[in-house]
């Protein structure tokens, strides 16, 4: 199946979107096809989206027409894998042969790349584009979307503890299509807002990018519960994990209230920081090395030791969120905490679900507590948030 999807131009092997498209189409027999099994269907279609993904990500941003109408074809394949799932209709028996784990991983990689890069440009062509809503309609819309996500979560963690299968591929169908239909203009929306001066109109870019990384990482999430609920052996030890989960999902990461300035009376308190970014600067030193941010228009900037922001996505322009403790300095900076979801799994469902995603999405990059919106595509390193978190 594989191999018949790529052709060759100009001496150079490449991957057809539109073969991709018609064979992993409804008309593309993945419910009459020649394989035997509904496993063995499912184990083609997982290579099959892997190629499409990893084909969307390599030609990200797309600065041509040719490449932008590559890369919204490719996005349209990731956008149905919900129901190309569902079209196989893989049985019980069967995924105890063929659902594996690299095969949900797979797909549900593809469905979180095909989430993320949607939002992503959204997100470029709200900032490049004039929004006439206010602010206010936007952030109602955020909240009810905020909402929404959350009440999804909710369903999913009763469909884990029922060990409804169906339920799961329900939801994901149902994320999925919010994802690609209804999100995109609410991103485009908060990211224009984002550019105007103000704590609130920073906060509203950043908002809707956490958002867009839940929605990405509740969609793959639902993947991997999916194959879970049909396997009875996992469905058990699935059901008893999130019965002993008292709570849904934190709720720290609150830049609309963060500050936007500190100052040396601040000085070994425990503070949050929001702000854009001016400059992003690896210090490799020796015992302790770190990422240096400057904040635009502030004195006290922001440290995240061993980690590279660069590498995960920050680049200048962005605006980052930070939590930890104000140290002192010349300035004095803020030290930001680690905080990943692994410690708070037996507490949070989200943190649960995060933690079984990992291998197919990271919401949480280097375990870090610092968010950021995302970054400007035309930025060198603009793709390495989603580099970051599928690699």
């Amino acid at each position: 199946m594989i191999n018949s999807l790529f052709v060759k131009r100009r001496g150079k092997t490449s991957l057809s979107a539109l073969k991709l498209k018609e064979r992993v189409g409804k008309s593309g027999g993945l419910r009459s096809g020649s394989q035997r099994t509904s496993g063995a269907r499912l184990a083609q279609l997982a290579l099959a989206v892997r190629a499409a993904s990893k084909d969307a990500m390599r030609i990200f941003p797309a600065t041509t027409q040719v490449e932008r109408e590559r890369l919204h074809l490719l996005l349209e394949i990731l956008a149905d894998v919900p129901h190309y799932i569902e079209d196989v209709n893989v049985s019980k028996d069967s995924a105890k042969l063929y659902y594996s784990e690299t095969v949900a991983t797979q797909l549900a990689r593809a469905v979180a790349i095909g989430i993320h890069l949607r939002l992503h440009l959204a997100f470029a062509n709200g900032v490049e584009a004039a929004v006439s809503r206010s602010h206010n309609t936007v952030r109602r819309r955020l909240h009810t979307r905020e909402h929404k996500l959350r009440v999804q979560l909710a369903s999913l963690r009763r469909a884990a503890l029922v060990t409804d299968a169906g339920a799961a591929l329900s939801m994901l169908k149902t994320i999925a299509k919010d994802a690609h239909h209804v999100l995109p203009k609410l991103v485009e929306e908060a990211a224009q807002l984002s550019l105007r001066d103000g704590r609130k109109n920073l906060a509203l870019g950043l908002r809707v990018s956490i958002l867009a990384r839940r929605n990405a990482m509740a969609a793959a999430g639902c993947v991997i519960l999916h194959r879970r609920l049909l396997l009875d052996r996992l469905a058990r030890g699935t059901k008893l994990a999130v019965e002993r989960i008292p709570a849904l999902r934190r709720n720290v990461v609150r830049p609309e209230i963060a500050r936007t300035e500190l100052s040396a009376i601040d000085v070994g308190r425990r503070s949050s920081l929001l702000g854009r970014a001016s400059e992003v600067e690896w210090i490799g030193r020796p015992r302790k090395p770190y990422t240096r941010v400057a904040l635009l228009g502030a004195t006290i900037g922001l440290h995240v030791p061993q980690r590279s922001l660069d590498r995960r996505g920050v680049t200048p322009g962005t605006v980052v969120w930070a939590m930890g403790t104000v140290k002192q300095g010349q300035p004095p900076y803020l030290e930001s905490e680690f905080e990943g979801p692994g410690q708070h799994r037996r507490r949070y469902f989200e943190d649960y679900l995060a933690t079984l995603t990992r291998p197919a999405y990271y919401l949480y990059p280097g375990a870090m507590l610092p968010e950021w919106e995302f970054p400007r595509i035309e930025a060198a390193r603009g793709a390495n948030d989603l580099i970051s978190r599928v690699m």
